[in-house]
């Protein structure tokens, strides 16, 4: 029984306004052909001023003006049904009643789909706007790390909890990465990102992996240790999702030159992060390898 009403709410979905409406106009047209071809037996005819119905095009449009009527519970009584056609009235008037009902409720559906998607579509570019604010944000607060550690007033605790920075641009890599892979479940309501704004969003991202870079190359020109385990675990999140981020892209494709360009200089400077990274292992495993033979000594 749920699969027959799931079917059928399955049906009415896909239905528009106007199949709806083409419906409910040829069911009354169906009706008015049945009582013109009953009129040809006296007992189930429509009486129009008590005279049976003429034969021909007068008879049939008589026919289908008492299927209007009748379909619209109007009912002037100048036409008036006898035997069968008064079973056929009945069950036409309640039919038609039930598609009128149906007809209307498509109709405010359809409105309110079209303020829904509207609602969707301011939701959709808040939260592309929220993205790259995330990222502007990771620009913001590695520039004022650069700036400290050039001016020499950045301290020990601060370069220990770099992660906390890091993490930030970890997480807008990650909604970035759930927006444009989200599946179509709802054609309506689903948006996918524009070539405008996935250029705009890929110009953030190389712009924050650039400054990352910039942050790592400055604290290793000072020769500050910011290798702490949280910042090396969040720097490399940070390289795997733009990975299959890029990835995903280039599964797709693509054929849009500027966004191409943009998808190669991440994976560029992803790779120049990827280095220092690999240089900052090489450097814990000698730190942990040093303290052993401290240890044993």
């Amino acid at each position: 029984m749920k699969k027959y009403y799931k079917a059928l709410f399955a049906l009415f979905e896909r239905t528009t306004f106007l199949q709806c409406f083409m419906f409910w106009l040829g069911w009354i047209l169906f009706f008015g052909v049945l009582y013109y071809f009953l009129s040809f037996s006296p007992q189930h005819a429509l009486l129009d001023t008590k005279k049976p119905l003429p034969s021909g095009i007068s008879g049939l449009a008589t026919a289908e003006y008492f299927s209007f009527i009748t379909a619209l519970s109007v009912g002037y009584g100048d036409v008036t049904p006898t035997g069968l056609s008064r079973f056929l009235s009945v069950f036409e008037a309640v039919t038609a009643l039930l598609l009128v009902g149906i007809i209307v409720s498509k109709l405010v559906s359809v409105k309110q789909e079209q303020i829904l998607e509207e609602v969707y579509d301011i939701s959709f570019e808040e939260r592309v706007n929220r993205l790259r604010s995330g990222l502007y944000l990771f620009r913001a607060d590695a520039h004022k790390v650069i700036e400290r550690v050039q001016a020499k007033q950045i301290t020990k605790r601060e370069i220990s909890d770099l992660w906390l920075i890091t993490l930030t641009l970890d997480t807008s890599l990650h909604d970035i990465y759930k927006l444009v892979t989200q599946k179509k479940t709802n054609e309506s309501y689903i948006k996918t990102l524009d070539p405008l704004n996935l250029e705009l969003l890929l110009n953030s991202m190389e712009l924050s992996l650039a400054k990352l870079q910039d942050m790592l190359d400055v604290l290793n020109v000072h020769n500050l240790d910011w290798r702490v385990p949280m910042t090396i675990e969040s720097i490399n999140a940070i390289i795997n999702t733009t990975e299959v981020l890029s990835s995903y892209y280039k599964n797709k494709n693509l054929e849009e030159i500027k966004i191409i360009q943009k998808l190669d200089a991440i994976r560029a400077v992803a790779n120049a992060i990827r280095e220092r990274i690999a240089m900052a292992n090489a450097h814990l495993a000698q730190q942990l390898n040093l303290k052993v033979f401290e240890q044993k000594a």
